[in-house]
């Protein structure tokens, strides 16, 4: 309990004070934090990261992590960056009934995602064959 209390508390302090860390390793931090974590409350934490310029990065790693609920992959299944999307597609732990949303994804990149991920199922790329979606846009 201890340990979760003060790596939350660290995380609050790097979040808001950009001179404790140079801003490359403030994103390789939150990067590799955001792909290894198992802690449910940091992965909701950086879930919700919106920094300008590495936010997307961020969830991207969050929307990887094996470890991440499906809860919030479902909120992330809904971001506006298609990296972060795809991120959702690769993820082994996505349900089925998102996976099936991404393939109709706007953005071919977050389809092209879908392929990889062995829950997608053959009704799914048929869909994506029949309607053109495996090229890009």
């Amino acid at each position: 309990m201890y340990r979760e209390t003060f790596t939350t508390r660290a995380l609050s302090r790097i979040l808001s004070d950009d001179k404790l860390f140079t801003k490359i390793s403030q994103r390789l931090f939150l990067c590799r934090l955001a792909e290894t974590t198992d802690n449910i409350n940091m992965l909701t934490i950086l879930s919700g990261y919106r920094h300008e310029e590495d936010g997307a990065n961020v969830r991207g790693a969050v929307a990887r992590n094996e470890h991440t609920p499906e809860c919030i992959l479902v909120y992330l299944s809904d971001d506006p960056d298609s990296y972060v999307r795809a991120g959702v597609a690769e993820n082994l732990s996505t349900p089925v009934d998102i996976l099936e949303k991404l393939t109709r994804d706007r953005h071919w990149f977050v389809r092209s995602s879908t392929r990889g991920n062995p829950k997608i199922t053959s009704a799914m790329l048929k869909y994506m064959r029949d309607n053109g979606l495996w090229t890009k846009i």
